[in-house]
């Protein structure tokens, strides 16, 4: 919830860099922190969603079996699946799935 909330305000930049950002070098420090503390290895944000992903690569050129994020968003994603082993079994009919935990908030499986 706290990097959802830091999100809002701004996308993070990294000062030492000279990046532009309206966080402090002390609010970047925390979003780090928070970061290795929850495991999160990469932040996406496209429109309202945004993913904390927590297993797959750093990068998305880099080739890997699965993605998994936990994502939210203010509206329902589509395809949703009651269990992430359904996305498997749909070898080759989608790239990407849900599963609602609730509250806004998703598990985020891709290949």
């Amino acid at each position: 919830m706290e990097l959802k909330s830091m999100l809002a305000t701004n996308t993070p930049a990294d000062p030492a860099e000279g990046d532009m950002s309206v966080w402090s070098p002390q609010d970047y420090e925390r979003y780090r922190a928070l970061l290795r503390q929850t495991g999160v290895n990469r932040v996406i944000q496209d429109g309202d969603e945004v993913r904390f992903q927590i297993a797959g690569p750093p990068s998305p050129s880099a080739r890997e079996s699965y993605r998994i994020a936990v994502a939210w968003t203010a509206v329902t994603p589509e395809p949703l699946v009651s269990k992430l082993s359904e996305f498997r079994k749909t070898r080759g009919a989608r790239d990407h799935a849900y599963q609602a935990l609730g509250d806004g908030w998703y598990i985020w499986i891709a290949r």
